[in-house]
């Protein structure tokens, strides 16, 4: 499972190793393929069996050519970048997005095509989520709590001092486990920045415990070390791969017609 926070929006991106009973999860794990959920105004999902993503990508990008493995890689990167399309078909209740990643002069597209999630998507993603996410907030505040009842106590064995419970209320708003959040519609929701770092951990701790590591992270386990690639390192290697392999790709594709399409 992995996580793209955008301005705006957020999307999740799950495959075969995450289990979940949601009525999406539960097709993708009977079909395999890949689930998509948005978090935008409300929630959006979409469930692509793996030939007909490879089929989309593949016709959003004909100058280009990839396998499994690479258009799933760059499918990624089109959903890391904030430069997108949206359009909503009240006709279909279709939420569609474009997104794209510019590479030099090679512009990648994908295209989601989502629908409202069902309620126990909204329970399982967003519900259940946002329970642990509290969970975690209000242990921060209660931490600070302490913290700040000590401070004041030893405050007093050097004599009186003011204390401000307009200063200490507000200390505690602004404190790093402040939870801020407005549901925006019966499944929507806006989070503050805080509050969106606590979702998303959430999150991971819900589903990511049974994703299976990725095929660095198994060649490094393999060898019995525990160190593993940082998230910046595994990043810069994805880019560079994919410069290469687009790179090679319009070097073969200017020699047999000798213009790249755009």
């Amino acid at each position: 499972m992995e996580i793209f926070p955008l301005d705006g929006l957020v999307v999740h991106l799950l495959d075969d190793s995450v289990q979940c009973q949601c009525t999406v999860c539960q097709t993708r794990q009977s079909v395999g393929g890949l689930t998509f959920i948005l978090f935008a105004d409300e929630i959006w999902t979409e469930h692509l069996p793996l030939e007909e993503a490879e089929c989309r990508f593949k016709n959003l990008n004909p100058q280009m050519h990839f396998d499994h493995n690479t258009m799933l890689e760059n499918i990624k990167c089109c959903l890391k970048d904030n430069k997108r399309i949206t359009e909503y078909n009240r006709a279909t209740n279709v939420f569609s997005v474009v997104f794209r990643f510019k590479v030099e002069d090679i512009v990648l597209s994908w295209r989601l095509e989502t629908r409202r999630a069902p309620y126990s998507v909204v329970l399982s993603h967003l519900i259940s989520p946002l329970s642990l996410a509290l969970e975690e907030s209000t242990r921060r505040q209660m931490l600070l709590l302490d913290r700040m009842l000590k401070i004041r106590s030893d405050s007093n064995l050097h004599g009186p001092q003011p204390f401000s419970s307009e200063v200490f209320e507000d200390s505690m708003n602004k404190s790093p486990g402040a939870f801020d959040f407005q549901l925006t519609s019966p499944c929507g929701m806006a989070l503050s920045p805080h509050a969106q770092k606590l979702f998303s951990a959430a999150t991971e701790r819900l589903f990511s415990p049974k994703a299976l590591p990725t095929r660095s992270k198994i060649r490094k386990s393999s060898t019995g070390t525990e160190d593993l690639e940082t998230d910046s390192t595994t990043e810069d290697q994805r880019k560079d791969e994919l410069q290469r392999k687009l790179a090679k790709a319009k070097t073969k594709r200017n020699k047999k017609s000798g213009i790249l399409r755009n």
